[in-house]
């Protein structure tokens, strides 16, 4: 797959090329980024990997080679339930079974967002000005704050 011009930078383009002919086999990430001249190959190649937008482009071409959600789940199945060890055949390969159920979770976003965009937002509390003073006497300051005075009734109380 050919990375459009301005998608990514010219050096995370060569890696997401050479990590797609590898299928992007997670265990030659490195040699990629390596071949792609990053100073960093283990951590630049973990960070481009991880990246929204080569993750999309990733799923653009998995697509592409009719590698659909229903194989992708089938292989997923198959390494979490079936992997034996490769050093003793009668015993779970439970490091492989780990990732893959993993990478299972991570595919169909049961983890949240590694980085979330987070607008500035403004909250309104109705707290009485006693209640403003009590807190500066507490925290030894004086607290400025942008407030609307709401005159407040009286409540009328009624005798025994």
């Amino acid at each position: 797959m050919v990375v459009k011009e301005g998608e990514l930078t010219k050096r995370q383009g060569a890696f997401y090329e050479l990590w797609a002919k590898t299928g992007f086999d997670p265990k030659k990430r490195t040699e990629c980024a390596r071949r792609a001249e990053y100073p960093f190959p283990a951590q630049s190649a973990y960070k481009i990997a991880h990246s929204t937008r080569v993750n999309e482009l990733i799923k653009e071409e998995m697509i592409r080679q009719n590698y659909t959600p229903e194989k992708l789940v089938g292989e997923l199945k198959r390494l979490t339930f079936d992997s034996m060890n490769p050093f003793r055949s009668n015993m779970p390969d439970n490091k492989e079974r780990r990732e893959s159920t993993k990478m299972g979770f991570q595919i169909f976003d049961a983890f949240p967002a590694k980085k979330l965009d987070i607008q500035k937002t403004t909250a309104h509390f109705d707290i009485s000005v006693e209640t403003v003073k009590k807190l500066d006497e507490e925290l030894g300051r004086n607290t400025v704050i942008d407030a609307e005075v709401v005159e407040e009734e009286e409540e009328e109380v009624e005798p025994f």
